[in-house]
């Protein structure tokens, strides 16, 4: 949960768009992708109904794309990778977590002030909290732009 980090800049993207695996490849501008960090700018929407409902999310191929090649730890500024209408209860029900949790990746959401780091390239420090028996915590999560591990 510690160490370099790719910043992939995707603020361009519309309400309820589906990002796919050439959207997201053509966008990375680092060797690693073990730690993404995905800036749509979806945090400005957080008191409205449209952070919960319309936000851009991955498809099914763009989170295997991530596993294929080595993502371990995902962070974005949305509720989740998710299309929004995959929730509970669905036909398909977070199909996405469940291709990303089931190989190790580690989801950091919800994120604030993405748009705030201006190097491609950062340091990514998550520490959540050691929660017995747990599947979740809060973290403090911040990138260090000028000093790489």
């Amino acid at each position: 949960l510690v160490g370099p980090a790719c910043v992939v800049d995707l603020s361009d993207s519309s309400e309820f768009e589906e990002i796919d695996a050439e959207k997201l490849s053509s966008r990375i501008e680092c060797k690693s992708i073990e730690r993404l960090i995905i800036r749509f700018d979806w945090d400005l929407k957080l008191d409205s109904e449209d952070y919960y409902f319309n936000h851009p999310f991955f498809s099914e191929s763009a989170c295997e794309w991530m596993v294929k090649n080595g993502c371990k730890v995902l962070a974005l500024d949305t509720p989740q990778p998710d299309n929004p209408k995959n929730g509970k209860g669905a036909e398909k029900d977070a199909p996405n977590h469940k291709i990303l949790l089931s190989e190790g990746v580690a989801l950091v959401e919800y994120l604030i002030n993405i748009r705030s780091i201006k190097s491609k390239e950062v340091n990514l420090v998550v520490a959540p909290l050691k929660i017995k028996e747990g599947d979740g915590s809060p973290v403090r999560c911040f990138a260090i732009e000028d000093w790489l591990i």
